[in-house]
This record gives C-alpha cells, structure tokens and sequence, in this order.
C-alpha cells in the first residue's frame, strides 16, 4: 500500500459506518481526515469517540456544489489541500420504485450519484492546483453490480458510480 502519511482526506459519510473505518484507517496511517456528513450531531460523536488531534469535521451536504466548496475552503485552511478524497455518503430508502416519489429520486440521486460528480468537481483542480499526486474513491456497493430487488433507486445509482 502507499504511504499516505502526512496527507489530508475527506471522508464524506465519514461519521458512521463505512466511513468511520476509513477514518480510522487513514488516521492510522498518519494522514489528517475531515469527517464530512450531513448530521452534526454524528459528527461530534465520531469526533469525541476518536478524541484525534489529526481529526476534524465538516457539516456537508454533498448534493450541494456550494455546501462542498465551502467545506474544502475550511478544510484547507485547517490541514491544507486535500490529496484523498474518499466520496462515501450514501442513502437509500429500501422501497420499491412503484414506491417512490419524484422527491425520493431527487433525494438518493442527489447523494449518491451527485455527491461523487460534486466531490470530484471540487475537490479534483484544488488537487491539481496543490500540486501533490491526488486519488479519489467512489463507494458503490454490491448493488453497483448486482441489483436487489427492492432498492431501484438506489441500484441505479450504485450501477452508474460504478460505471
């Protein structure tokens, strides 16, 4: 594996699940994280729960282009340019698309889907203009390969990050 060490991320999701591991990883490996979600109160409890100097975090709304490039600027004016950027906040309401709403579509396609596009969009020329070799992972999901049945707005936009 390379060394990251000394690097900056944003993990956005960073706050629970997948992405509280990728937080923890990264901080093992030296790197500083920004803990970007959506709910503060997450986020508070993943910072006092890794009680980390190397950690801080970012109230975002990844389907926002604004809500990021603001997030980016106070990252950067805390740990530096950003050269690991981890796009992991997912959604997914586990109903079937008869189910759905225009709203439901708008919503999971806006974190999902956008959330990716939004993160690379603003975070990928602050990387190049920082001038270190950068990397970006987008989280799909098994459903990004194989649909389940229930979950057609979500399967489809695990199916296009993967794509």
């Amino acid at each position: 594996m390379k060394d990251f060490a000394g690097r900056t991320a944003f993990v956005t999701g960073g706050a629970n699940g997948v992405g509280i591991g990728l937080v923890r990883a990264l901080l093992a490996q030296g790197c500083t994280v920004a803990i970007a979600d959506i709910r503060p109160g997450h986020i508070d409890a993943a910072l006092k729960a890794l009680d980390h100097p190397r950690a801080m975090g970012v109230q975002v709304d990844v389907s926002s282009r604004e809500d990021l490039a603001r997030a980016a600027q106070a990252v950067e004016a805390k740990f530096g340019v950003v050269s690991l950027l981890f796009n992991n906040a997912g959604v997914n309401l586990f109903q079937t698309i008869e189910e759905s709403s225009c709203d439901d579509w708008d919503w999971i396609m806006g974190v999902n889907l956008a959330g990716p596009i939004n993160g690379v969009m603003t975070f990928v020329p602050r990387m190049i203009r920082g001038g270190e070799r950068g990397y970006v992972v987008n989280t799909a999901s098994m459903a990004g390969f194989l649909a389940a049945g229930v979950c057609g707005i979500y399967n489809t936009t695990k199916f296009a990050v993967r794509g």
